[in-house]
């Protein structure tokens, strides 16, 4: 019997020096080599985390409620600045919330045959010829409606003169409220009775009124619907509807009316 190392002594050397031997060692690490590299790779493709967006660009797609809000709803106050330009004093507003359900205590002045109203607190803090600047708060808004209805129906005045004025000049039918202006003149003796607040907001307050024409046999009511808007320094009238007829005063509006004295 041949021993390990007399066989390898007679074939010329160990078996593990042999060229076969060598290359087929060297074959098969290429080839474990190759399947770990597969291996690595296709773990390495699995495991790879998917890259999330950056923060910055999630805070400029996501949905700030608050910016959402402003930017979607219409804005009732578009030219809320203040104006640079007015020169309308500071008015105090006191007590001028309460308008909306109180008759506001003003004090009265005829101007040609009706009656403006004042207030030192909610204005008109200009009151030579159109009265202008006014509050912004609801007495204000009332005060404002008013005096311009007072302005535009008094002979003493020039009704164009009062709309350029008073009126925005993107307010609805713009055009139409100068040409009706002249025949608000029929309306000279209309004395106001009370009022009702229709619609409230900071900036927007809609005001209807209703006067009476004293004299006649049977008392004639008309109602007056004013819609007015806070421009950043004074309210300025957006719209108003045609005078309609009404069977006196309604029972959910304020009393509010000069005295007969005021009109003197």
């Amino acid at each position: 019997m041949v021993s390990a190392a007399e066989s390898d002594d007679a074939d010329g050397g160990p078996f593990w020096a042999k060229p076969g031997f060598i290359l087929a060692a060297l074959a098969l690490a290429a080839v474990a080599l190759l399947g770990v590299v597969l291996a690595f790779r296709a773990n390495g493709g699995e495991d790879e985390p998917v890259a999330e967006p950056p923060a910055a660009t999630e805070s400029a797609t996501a949905a700030d409620p608050a910016q959402t809000s402003e930017s979607a709803a219409p804005t009732s106050n578009p030219t809320a600045a203040p104006d640079p330009d007015s020169d309308c004093p500071a008015l105090s507003g006191r007590g001028g919330e309460d308008a909306i359900s109180t008759a506001p205590d003003v004090q009265w002045s005829p101007v040609g045959e009706v009656a403006a109203a004042f207030s030192d607190d909610n204005g008109p803090a200009r009151r030579d010829g159109v009265k202008e600047c006014f509050a912004q708060t609801p007495e204000g808004a009332l005060l404002a409606a008013y005096n311009f209805l007072a302005d535009v129906r008094t002979s003493t005045s020039d009704p164009t003169e009062v709309v350029t004025a008073r009126v925005s000049k993107q307010a609805a039918g713009y055009g139409q409220l100068l040409a009706d202006s002249q025949a608000e003149r029929n309306l000279t003796s209309m004395t106001v009775q009370g009022y009702r607040f229709l619609a409230t907001d900071n900036a927007r307050y809609t005001v209807s009124l209703v006067s009476s024409l004293p004299g006649t046999a049977d008392a004639l009511f008309l109602r007056d619907e004013v819609l007015v808007e806070w421009n950043g320094s004074d309210w300025q009238v957006m719209s108003v509807l045609e005078p309609e007829q009404v069977d006196g005063l309604p029972g959910d509006y304020v009393r509010w009316s000069p005295a007969a004295e005021d009109l003197e």
